[in-house]
């Protein structure tokens, strides 16, 4: 490959970034081929390969583009070293997941919801895609991090569950799932709104205060 200058060199990464992103306003992550974003890019194949190895690859890097330059890690350690009790550590960080959610909706969460449609047609994607991601980065920290307060606060007394911790943590993984797919599939892909209205940030509220009543019902919070 000739020598070119760092500029031209991601100037036209960024240039098949773009057309790789067009593609994906159009077609879910699955369908997504080298062929498209040569197609869309006007890239010839030789070329485009100078700069990427797969689509994957390319994948990623468009998730990395559109994910927030925000340190969410340093957020959520912040969070969790203030001094705060767990019930409002574990409300903070539900926040911080809902205004995430709410605001990157359309961009990652569309990604998001179509990454689970992928590993069902092709399991063994899920590594290419999910490494150097930041999406599923922030998202796994978060979470794991909630998971701990959680932990903690059942340790320290602060919390008197009423169910298993194993059933808690099953509730508020599928809830969350259930409100990230709802709300994708009525912001990215035009589905009703149901009769009740959606918000995000309402159910996210809701959710955490379920979940108070599950691990400390005699206490008002």
């Amino acid at each position: 490959m000739p020598k070119v200058k760092p500029e031209y060199f991601y100037q036209k990464k960024d240039f098949i970034l773009d057309a790789a992103l067009n593609i994906c306003k159009r077609k879910p992550l699955h369908q997504i081929t080298m062929k498209d974003i040569i197609r869309e890019s006007g890239i010839s194949q030789g070329g485009i390969y100078r700069y990427y190895k797969n689509v994957d690859e390319i994948l990623v890097e468009v998730m990395n583009k559109c994910c927030p330059t925000t340190d969410y890690k340093k957020i959520i350690d912040e969070i969790l070293t203030g001094k705060t009790t767990s019930a409002e550590a574990l409300k903070n960080l539900f926040d911080l997941l809902a205004n995430y959610l709410n605001d990157n909706a359309t961009t990652l969460g569309k990604f998001h919801f179509e990454l689970t449609e992928m590993i069902a047609y092709e399991p063994d994607r899920i590594n290419n895609v999910s490494a150097q991601n930041r999406h599923i980065d922030n998202i796994q920290y978060l979470m794991n991090q909630l998971y701990n307060v959680i932990r903690n606060g059942i340790s320290a007394g602060e919390f008197q569950p009423v169910l298993l911790l194993n059933d808690i943590l099953c509730f508020i993984a599928t809830s969350i799932d259930g409100i990230v797919l709802n709300g994708i599939l009525h912001k990215c892909y035009g589905m009703p709104e149901k009769e009740y209205g959606f918000d995000i940030l309402n159910l996210m509220n809701t959710t955490f205060e379920s979940v108070i009543c599950l691990l400390s019902p005699h206490k008002k919070h």
